[in-house]
């Protein structure tokens, strides 16, 4: 979606070690699968992708702290809110039978954005990407549980959409002009 001829060449040092993975949403604990290693290696790969030239915090000029990777516990997908209802089955009338409940979590993903100015680290600005999405269709005992009704591969993807979607915002913002 946006022009990343500009970021080659471009150092950017990523900090995971104080990223929040758990988000608690209508009496629920939603976490991750993934845990701050496998993160790092996610939007690690997605910068790369982007032609930032990753490197140590010492030569970079920009540093992406990273603050919060979550499940929204099904916020985003409006008309498949059946965690937020307390609904875990529909009922068929046809068939007066009972059909799995389906919904969907964003995966929230924030970070600060600073750059190094005068050889002082400045914050420049917080960026909030919910672009990846999974969805849940869940057996009957599952419903309520994150851990067991969103596929681990899935949410992979779905954390790669958002960082892509963060990244986005940050380039057509100028975050790196």
């Amino acid at each position: 979606e946006v022009d990343t001829t500009g970021l080659r060449g471009v150092t950017l040092h990523i900090n995971s070690q104080q990223v929040q993975t758990s988000s608690q949403g209508d009496t629920r604990i939603y976490t991750l699968h993934h845990g701050r290693p496998a993160l790092a290696t996610i939007v690690a790969n997605v910068a790369s992708r982007y032609g930032f030239a990753l490197v140590p915090e010492g030569q970079a000029r920009y540093f992406l702290d990273l603050k919060q990777v979550v499940p929204d516990g099904g916020a985003c997908i409006e008309g498949f809110d059946a965690f937020g209802e307390g609904a875990s089955y529909t009922t068929s009338v046809l068939t007066f039978g009972l059909f799995p409940a389906v919904s969907g979590h964003c995966l929230v993903v924030r970070a600060e954005l600073s750059a190094s100015i005068n050889g002082e680290k400045v914050l420049l600005a917080e960026f909030v990407s919910n672009a990846g999405r999974v969805n849940v269709i869940a057996a009957f005992h599952e419903v309520d549980s994150y851990q067991v009704s969103v596929d681990p591969f899935d949410e992979e993807k779905g954390i790669e959409a958002s960082f892509g979607g963060l990244f986005n915002t940050m380039i057509r913002e100028g975050a790196f002009d």
